[in-house]
């Protein structure tokens, strides 16, 4: 009975161990952490203009995020970094929104006050390059911290 004890225990222990967030993973988060509005936004290659972009912003809370256009939530859900890659590599996961359940691969780079993503629609592949191309399924937008 205690060897099936200490069995159970050290499963707990490593599963608890793998999802805790590394460092780097926390790092990017700490940088992340804030309001950010939209100063670019490409999906299929189709550029939206400046006007239309005011309308956004995104709050960023740990791994959660929250979508909005003016006070509407757009989407919003949760977020998986993974720094190690090259490009750094991320999944979103929306509970809220259109896409709700689905999950979207994508690359990030977080530099300063400015953040860039580039994800696919979720059938797609994870971009290997900051970009949209017409017909693409990718949306690739770039980011402004809002100063409090």
């Amino acid at each position: 009975m205690k060897i099936r004890m200490l069995g159970l225990l050290a499963v707990g222990l490593f599963l608890a161990a793998d999802e805790a967030p590394n460092p780097a993973v926390k790092k990017d988060l700490a940088k992340l952490a804030g309001t950010w509005s939209v100063v670019s936004f490409t999906a299929n290659g189709e550029k939206m203009d400046s006007d239309q972009t005011k309308q956004f912003s995104l709050i960023v809370e740990g791994e959660k995020f929250t979508y909005k256009q003016d006070d509407n939530v757009v989407m919003s859900g949760r977020t998986k970094l993974d720094p190690s890659k090259k490009p750094k590599a991320v999944d979103i996961l929306p509970t809220e929104g259109n896409q709700a359940g689905e999950k979207l691969q994508g690359i990030y780079e977080v530099s300063g006050d400015e953040y860039k993503i580039c994800f696919t629609s979720p059938e797609g592949k994870r971009p290997t390059e900051f970009a949209s191309k017409a017909d693409s399924g990718v949306t690739y937008v770039v980011f402004k911290r809002v100063k409090k």
